[in-house]
């Protein structure tokens, strides 16, 4: 999977914290002792670098229920990262709604919140937000303390580490929820990891979810005091009695003007099961990662992207197209419609017949718009289809041009479903490079400061291309190009080197690209002063500017080419 988890809100990163808890940090700092904490301030610049780099992955913050629960509190600032502050009160309950694709909450005691944080959460769930509210052994809400209606979890306890089937609950057409089966399935029948000795019941993954397994306990756990409309995915069977009995719910948050929030309500503490033993032999808890790429997969929204790099090849003319990606990054076949959003009195977008065949071709394409692009689109989980939008553009003097693609889950008024992606074509012009001091073996060029600095100063990556021409035609660069070197005068700009290689275009032309990395332009009378050595004087130079952001490769600005003798 390429799928990145990141916390868009974390915590500030104090090191002070830290400096009293090193023994219990598991992350391997080369070349020094990990309970070190200078070598650990030196090393580590943010809460996520910490939290990655350790291999002792459990790190329980309880105050009840686990032996020796003042160390693992302690541990847990090692994966303070993850901690999302509801009572930050920059954070409203709408923005942690569209920022977050889920929320996880577990505990091994009673919760209680101030009646602020009860109203924020309730406020999240009623902006379309999606909690994951797991029971870790012994889960208490207090009556007037939680932020929905109490669900109260039980265990029967059989003795002689007896673990109880947990059996899923199938739809009309003999399925198991996504929940269960769509990255991953999670067998209903077997197993294939080895048992640890002494559990001698379940041996499928559906039963071993959670942790009791890896504990050997037999606490065989349940849902007790469900809503009617609470939906019962997973139920535990009472051996003894026969009985069926709710293990695992999922409860909608129903809105008028807002889309549903979600809460999933687990009880066999499935996080538990993922980080015990990681740093101990690890693969005791392949059922319990299934199940929480299979949660992402499920509550994962559609997914609109451009083929930045396309702008790249831009020449500054009035005609311009982009590849779009449109995914399905959920686990059920979902259509969605697809609106344009542009101006166009600067640019629009023009007509295509390429799709206009579609329930021949392109059957994931329901209905086209007036242009002859997707209006209408079902894709199944997981499928990406890409789409090309030709534009003209009507205004070239303006420095960049928006198109932005809304794709929204179809017929629902208020969707959880839908995502806006804009894609920017960059039209900042710069001067282009200045040729001086030709000479027999040689010329020398200026790539000066743009005109006006930005506050927000970024390091950017320039890129020189240099053509030679004989005769009216282009030659091989090979023929008279021997080295370029940055010469040093004042004032220059910080960068980091150059290097220079030969390439292609698309015509079949060598020619050569310079280099410089992260160049940082502080001041307007800055420049870059380059000498060019050749081995022949017959020639005529042509060159271009090209700015790149280093990070994500899309250009930034250029120039016009411009020919030196």
């Amino acid at each position: 999977m390429d799928w990145v988890l990141v916390n868009p809100h974390p915590p500030v990163f104090d090191k002070s914290e830290f400096r009293d808890v090193m023994h219990l940090n598991s992350a391997e700092i080369p070349g020094s002792d990990n309970e070190s904490f200078t070598a650990f301030s030196n090393h580590f610049n943010d809460l996520r670098s910490v939290a990655k780099a350790q291999t002792d992955l459990e790190a329980d913050i309880t105050h009840t229920g686990v032996v020796g629960y003042t160390e693992n509190i302690d541990k847990s600032k090692f994966f303070k990262y993850w901690e999302v502050s509801i009572d930050n009160p920059s954070l409203a309950p709408e923005q942690i709604a569209k920022d977050y694709d889920i929320l996880f909450q577990t505990s091994h005691g009673e919760i209680s919140y101030s009646e602020d944080v009860q109203d924020k959460v309730k406020a999240f769930l009623n902006s379309g937000g999606q909690l994951w509210w797991e029971n870790c052994n012994g889960l208490v809400i207090e009556p007037g303390d939680g932020f929905t209606k109490e669900v109260k979890f039980e265990s029967i306890r059989p003795g002689g580490n007896i673990k109880f089937p947990q059996i899923p609950v199938l739809d009309e057409d003999k399925n198991m929820h996504p929940l269960f089966d769509n990255i991953f399935r999670i067998d209903p029948d077997k197993s294939t990891r080895v048992m640890a000795p002494g559990i001698f019941t379940e041996t499928n993954e559906i039963s071993l979810l959670g942790d009791g397994e890896e504990w050997l306990n037999d606490d065989n756990r349940y849902l007790d005091n469900l809503l009617p409309t609470d939906e019962v995915i997973l139920n535990v069977k009472d051996t003894t009695t026969g009985e069926m009995l709710p293990n695992l719910a999922i409860r909608n948050i129903v809105n008028k003007d807002e889309p549903a929030g979600r809460i999933v309500i687990t009880t066999s503490d499935i996080a538990c099961g993922i980080t015990k033993h990681v740093h101990r032999g690890g693969g005791k808890a392949v059922e319990d990662y299934k199940f929480c790429y299979n949660l992402f997969g499920w509550m994962s929204k559609v997914g609109v992207s451009f083929d930045e790099t396309r702008a790249n090849t831009w020449d500054g003319s009035n005609e311009f197209s982009i590849e779009v990606t449109f995914t399905n990054h959920g686990a059920r076949a979902q259509t969605y419609d697809v609106e344009k959003i542009i101006d166009t009195d600067i640019w629009e977008v023009t007509s295509t017949t390429a799709l206009r065949d579609y329930k021949v071709y392109y059957p994931w394409i329901k209905e086209l718009d007036d242009k002859g692009y997707p209006k209408k689109i079902e894709l199944e989980p997981n499928q990406s289809e890409v789409v090309e939008y030709s534009f003209k553009i009507k205004t070239l003097d303006i420095q960049y041009y928006n198109f932005t693609l809304k794709a929204s889950e179809s017929g629902v008024e208020n969707p959880r479903d839908t995502v806006e992606t804009t894609f920017r074509l960059n039209n900042t012009r710069i001067e282009g490079p200045v040729f001086t001091g030709f000479r027999p073996n040689g010329f020398d060029i200026t790539i000066n400061a743009p005109e006006v600095i930005t506050p927000d100063l970024r390091p950017e990556t320039y890129e020189l291309y240099l053509k030679f021409e004989r005769g009216g035609r282009f030659i091989d660069p090979h023929e008279v190009f021997t080295h370029i070197q940055i010469e040093e005068s004042n004032p220059t700009p910080e960068l980091e080197g150059l290097n220079h290689n030969y390439m292609m275009d698309d015509k079949g032309n060598l020619y050569i690209r310079v280099t410089i990395d992260n160049v940082l332009f502080e001041r307007t009378n800055e420049r870059i002063r380059l000498n060019v050595f050749l081995e022949d004087k017959d020639y005529q130079v042509t060159g271009k500017i090209e700015v790149f952001d280093p990070i994500s490769r899309q250009r930034n600005s250029f120039s016009d080419e411009v020919k030196g003798k």
